[in-house]
């Protein structure tokens, strides 16, 4: 983790549709403006896509939002969404389970 960990914010955000071609569980690490650092999106079938500002652009790989996220009030008010604030082990679990 950096030395900024403090200043991120760590989100799951449950996403309820039955498209396969989008992931139901999108995970994100947001600077202090809210914008991605860091995500992992996982699909229903189990399998996971990450992405950081890193990413070497031949994987394939989720890419991250160009837009800040907005407010868990505001991701909550779509009923199609269910987001919580996650800590950043719960975070980091996730990234070493699929960044492969």
């Amino acid at each position: 983790m950096t030395s900024d960990a403090a200043e991120t914010t760590f989100l799951r955000v449950e996403w309820r549709h039955e498209n396969d071609e989008y992931p139901v569980l999108l995970h994100s690490a947001l600077d202090a403006g809210r914008l991605e650092v860091r995500k992992v999106d996982v699909w229903a079938d189990g399998s996971a896509q990450t992405s950081d500002s890193v990413d070497d652009q031949d994987r394939q790989a989720t890419s991250l939002a160009s837009v800040a996220t907005p407010s868990l009030d505001e991701i909550n008010a779509d009923p199609q969404f269910s987001g919580v604030e996650i800590s950043a082990e719960e975070f980091e679990q996730m990234w070493a389970r699929h960044r492969g």
